[in-house]
């Protein structure tokens, strides 16, 4: 809607094991599991869910060799 969804990452900070499920933390699926479908039912479409998700990602982990 506001032309933003290029520049949005989503991420969870698992940074000790206390975060993982084992250790009654939210673990490494939360984001699939319960963010997705809060982001579906307010009307987030899938190619947007996509960008934010994979592609975002992606683009902002592209290493290039410094010319």
């Amino acid at each position: 809607e506001g032309g933003y969804e290029d520049k949005i990452v989503i991420a969870h900070d698992i940074c000790s094991k206390q975060r993982l499920i084992k250790y009654g933390g939210h673990g490494y699926f939360y984001i699939i599991s319960h963010i997705v479908p809060r982001m579906r039912s307010r009307g987030f479409s899938d190619d947007t869910i996509d960008k934010i998700l994979i592609d975002n990602p992606k683009s902002i982990l592209a290493f290039t060799n410094p010319s």
